[in-house]
């Protein structure tokens, strides 16, 4: 039913994080370089994390990375746009810190 998929599962206390690029009905549009570049969703999801994650919470994250790949990028020839979606079933928020070094 879904394209890529990115999961965080904790399986003793259930929760769970799925993330994906879109309904796999839709495909999963590229750059015009294909390959080279590879899928929106990723290219996205890797610049967002890479910048915010010391910075903004999980969901925050997930949300800027639905609202560029929904708004910036569709194909020039089919108008075909690409969605992301996320199922959370978090109870509290994520935060990334770095790690301390001694």
């Amino acid at each position: 039913m879904y394209a890529d998929v990115v999961s965080i599962i904790v399986q003793k206390s259930r929760i769970f994080l799925h993330f994906h690029s879109g309904y796999k009905s839709y495909g999963k549009p590229k750059d015009k370089e294909g390959l080279k570049k590879g899928a929106w969703f990723i290219n996205v999801l890797c610049k967002v994390f890479s910048q915010w994650w010391e910075k903004m919470e999980l969901m925050e994250m997930m949300t800027l990375v639905n609202k560029e790949v929904a708004h910036k990028y569709m194909t020039p020839t089919t108008y075909v746009k690409q969605m992301p979606c996320f199922t959370s079933m978090l109870t509290k928020q994520v935060f990334f810190t770095p790690k301390k070094t001694p």
